[in-house]
């Protein structure tokens, strides 16, 4: 649940930096048909990516161009680098516990496996379809 409210805090927060980023001064444009302004009709499509806080364009060995996405500015709350201790050892643990818990929720039939096999009449194989149906 926790990673869901992380989730929308940073879009939130993203879309606001889209939005003061593709903040265009509309009353420079002369025209009112957007097909000879189409950014008035699109904003989005009017500024270049690198104009918003965190991202960067770079250049590969290559020489391709790529955008590098990173935190808005050092000391954003969002970064989990920001986190207080607590709450990093916190998130940390939440991860922990949901690795384990999988882990043996997909493990647990492996013990009674020839058991329940033989009393549901079926072959082994197919008892353990189960594990592996539970983890796809």
């Amino acid at each position: 649940m926790a990673f869901i409210y992380i989730y929308r805090a940073l879009k939130r927060h993203v879309a606001q930096l889209v939005d003061d980023a593709n903040h265009i001064d509309t009353k420079s444009l002369t025209s009112e048909d957007p097909l000879t302004h189409p950014y008035k009709a699109s904003p989005s499509k009017a500024i270049d990516p690198a104009q918003i806080l965190g991202i960067t364009l770079k250049h590969d060995p290559n020489d391709e161009k790529y955008y590098e996405v990173g935190w808005a500015t050092p000391d954003d709350p969002i970064n989990p680098h920001q986190w207080s201790f607590s709450r990093q050892i916190g998130a940390t643990m939440c991860v922990c516990l949901i690795a384990l818990l999988t882990t043996m929720a997909s493990s647990i039939d492996a013990a009674i496996l020839t058991d329940a096999a033989e009393e549901l009449g079926v072959s082994e194989v197919a008892e353990s379809l189960a594990t592996g149906l539970y983890l796809v």
